[in-house]
């Protein structure tokens, strides 16, 4: 190893004693190293500094990507009961906190949480390109056991994305590359063999639901906004008819 290696290697080691366990934790998330990561979180959260309710957010989101929905539920649950965090990340620990009751299959649909985050997605006074970088947070999934609840909670947390657009029109190609992307995403898995047939079927049906919802949230004006969700709706439409084929084919 030459000298400069060794140099490099050093700087790179010394960087990462100088790390706090939040920032541990938080790069170990960015790259999905959740195992890795929660120890340091957990170091984190005892602390209850500055960083404890982003600490807490990213307890969820590895409880969430490992599919421990429990653990998940008492976190968040945990944290919201305290109080603490701005509106924002209270917002999106409801957000996660959803995602992970659907994942044990408790009803959502008229749950407080989401109306909790209705109010801040039509806030005219909200700073919405935070708020929906907020929810996109919590729309990484992975199919794994919980694929057909997770399709439950976008079907449920998609419409709110609707409500930012009708807000704010200029959140359109944003709100758009979301579903789009997370649409495309499950629809993968209809195509793959090595998944139940049957259990393929749920998501589809499940998607197919969540599409048929969107269409009937829409309320008809002529607010740019409106427009705008309009043209969103009418282009899923095309997902709903491949969707629709592939169930009766």
């Amino acid at each position: 190893m030459s000298l400069s290696s060794c140099s490099l290697f050093g700087r790179k080691e010394t960087k990462a004693a100088l790390m706090t366990d939040f920032e541990r934790g938080k790069y170990l998330v960015s790259i999905s190293e959740y195992e890795k990561a929660e120890p340091f979180l957990l170091k984190a959260v005892v602390r209850e500094d500055d960083n404890y309710a982003e600490s807490v957010l990213l307890l969820g989101k590895i409880y969430d990507q490992m599919a421990l929905p429990e653990r998940a539920i008492l976190n968040l649950r945990d944290y919201l009961q305290r109080g603490k965090g701005t509106e924002l990340e209270v917002m999106q620990a409801k957000a996660l906190l959803l995602k992970n009751l659907a994942k044990v299959k408790a009803p959502i649909e008229n749950a407080d949480e989401k109306k909790y985050i209705t109010r801040i997605m039509t806030n005219k006074n909200q700073d919405l390109r935070q708020a929906l970088e907020s929810l996109r947070w919590t729309l990484d999934f992975n199919c794994g056991a919980y694929c057909v609840e997770e399709v439950t909670y976008l079907k449920e947390i998609q419409v709110q994305l609707l409500y930012a657009v009708e807000t704010d029109p200029k959140l359109y190609k944003r709100v758009f590359d979301v579903l789009t992307s997370r649409y495309d995403y499950f629809e993968t898995f209809l195509k793959e063999p090595q998944m139940d047939l049957e259990y393929r079927k749920k998501i589809a049906q499940g998607l197919y639901e969540a599409l048929q919802k969107l269409k009937s949230s829409h309320l008809e004006s002529s607010t740019l906004g409106s427009v705008k969700t309009a043209e969103l709706i009418s282009y899923l439409e095309a997902y709903q008819k491949r969707i629709e084929r592939w169930l009766y084919e």
